[in-house]
């Protein structure tokens, strides 16, 4: 399959990935309640950013040691198992600390969710994991298919139990990651088939070295959810107050899947090719595309006051202004979202890593400074947020501008 045709069909494949992660959020606001849907959304960032520890940023390692170094994506696969169990010690610290923070609510009645967490993230590790090798085996629809698993699984597990009358969210993440590892593992058959090669014959310090701006990426990428629901709550709010914000995280977050989800093949793709051509066109339409993403932001702001409360009730009004000011920013996310992976794969991941810092810090200052000044958390955060994400990505373009002008020398040398 040509690559173009692979970035299409995970684009239409992965929809239901996003449309899956919407009727999630829209069955818990229904069946539920914003404190509902606060709950969900923190136990679940918990498990995302352990998720995100976990995979230690293997996953792009893993693509770049079997495109480039030849190593056994078989022994590969059967290492991250082995891997994910012995994370599992990791897991449970973390999720306690979460616990002790108080994102999993209080009381001896939560230890069970701390369990129940604990082997969700571990689960979802391996997934992450194979997830990186399979993309190599296959980038087209069943790459597609893999990837979209974890969310569709989520969606059937919270309805069973949001039908039932249960809110114990972390039996349906639980269950759910069951699923994905039951499915996936299936789809890896094709994969481990091979029995040539032993893990010494892994690149070890490749797959250290190249791992750790991933690693650290995805780190920063995932504890900011956590971040905007811990100001909330060191200001004030409660778990009400996070599902209002929610509505916002997860809009942001769901519409820029697609993007996010493609840039694995992107880095694939650009770690094999060199292109360029490529870098000079981003950074020559950068200024056309940021107008054009203005208007979309706009237009996206706009649209959120009649939707957010036909869709999650009359009662998310609150929530509506929250929503707008982030959707203002979601354009931009998009737009520097593709440059990321170009820049890594051009041997500039410092940038990436760098902007992700700056995102996080900017949020904390920004929404602390904001609240303090206007009184009203929601906003304070929300706009905070929009503020880390410009931040962020003057970081990615600044980037890209350098990366494009030794380009441009070596072209005009005569």
């Amino acid at each position: 399959m040509s690559f173009r045709r692979a970035v299409a069909s995970n684009l239409v494949v992965q929809a239901i990935g996003p449309a899956s992660a919407f009727f999630t959020v829209f069955v818990i606001a229904r069946l539920g309640g914003p404190a509902d849907q606060g709950q969900f959304a923190q136990l679940k960032a918990v498990v995302d950013l352990t998720v995100a520890l976990g995979c230690f940023g293997f996953p792009q390692s893993f693509i770049y040691v079997i495109n480039r170094l030849g190593a056994s994506a078989a022994v590969l696969a059967r290492w991250s198992l082995l891997y994910s169990l012995g994370f599992l010690p990791v897991a449970l610290g973390g999720v306690l600390v979460a616990r002790r923070l108080g994102y999993l609510g209080s009381g001896a009645e939560r230890l069970d969710a701390v369990l129940l967490l604990t082997l969700t993230a571990a689960l979802l590790v391996l997934h992450g994991l194979w997830r990186g090798v399979y993309l190599t085996h296959d980038p087209g629809i069943p790459f597609a298919v893999f990837t979209i698993v974890p969310a569709v699984a989520l969606l059937a597990c919270v309805l069973l139990a949001m039908f039932a009358g249960s809110n114990a969210f972390e039996r349906s993440l639980l269950g759910s990651s069951v699923v994905t590892i039951i499915v996936t593992a299936l789809m890896m058959r094709p994969v481990t088939r091979d029995r040539n090669g032993h893990y010494g014959d892994l690149p070890w310090s490749s797959l250290l070295s190249n791992g750790v701006h991933a690693f650290l990426q995805a780190t920063l990428i995932a504890i900011h959810p956590l971040v905007s629901y811990g100001l909330v709550r060191l200001e004030g709010g409660g778990n009400t107050e996070v599902g209002f914000l929610n509505v916002g995280v997860f809009l942001v977050q769901g519409l820029s899947v697609p993007i996010s989800m493609v840039a694995p093949l992107l880095f694939a793709r650009w770690t094999s090719v060199h292109d360029d051509a490529l870098m000079r066109r981003l950074h020559a339409r950068t200024l056309a595309l940021l107008g054009i993403g203005a208007a979309v932001g706009v237009t996206l702001a706009l649209a959120a006051i009649p939707i957010v409360p036909l869709i999650f009730g009359a009662e998310y009004a609150t929530a509506v202004l929250p929503v707008q000011m982030m959707l203002l920013t979601l354009p931009l996310l998009c737009h520097v979202r593709v440059i990321a992976p170009a820049l890594h794969a051009r041997g500039r991941p410092g940038v990436n890593t760098a902007a992700a810092a700056i995102r996080v810090v900017a949020l904390v200052l920004g929404g602390l400074l904001l609240s303090r000044t206007t009184g009203d958390v929601l906003v304070a955060v929300a706009a905070a947020w929009s503020i880390a994400e410009i931040a962020s990505a003057a970081v990615i373009l600044f980037g890209l501008k350098l990366a494009v002008q030794p380009l441009a020398l070596t072209v005009n040398v005569p």
